[in-house]
């Protein structure tokens, strides 16, 4: 959008952060986008007065990472000790292990890669 001041972004629509862990947004945020968007769609009145002209305040840096791999089979074991061990170190808030043994996983398509399995053939 073009404005007298110059280009301005402007994010249109409310919607939920890319990782889908609704407290992700509470650990690094004053406010949870899961709550914000329900109450946007369910009571906008409230929603504008509550939230209308501010601006989101960071509580902490935070990333998500998403893992690729070029394997593909089924998933034999997982080493529980070491997902304790990254779960512990203080940089660390959630570490999801989404394939459980005896889960297929196939190898990453695309940039996002393959979060949940493979496609049904």
């Amino acid at each position: 959008m073009l404005t007298p001041d110059g280009p301005a972004l402007v994010e249109v629509g409310a919607r939920l952060n890319g990782a889908m862990r609704l407290d992700f947004d509470d650990l690094v945020l004053d406010l949870s986008m899961a709550d914000a968007t329900a109450l946007a769609y369910a009571r906008p009145a409230e929603f504008a007065q509550r939230y209308g002209g501010r601006v989101y305040r960071r509580r902490r840096e935070a990333a998500v990472r998403f893992t690729r791999t070029r394997l593909d089979g089924v998933v034999e074991s997982v080493d529980e000790a070491v997902a304790d061990e990254i779960r512990a170190l203080p940089t660390v808030a959630v570490l999801d292990v989404r394939l459980r043994p005896g889960q297929r996983r196939c190898r990453s398509a695309g940039p996002a890669g393959t979060l949940t399995g493979c496609p049904r053939r």
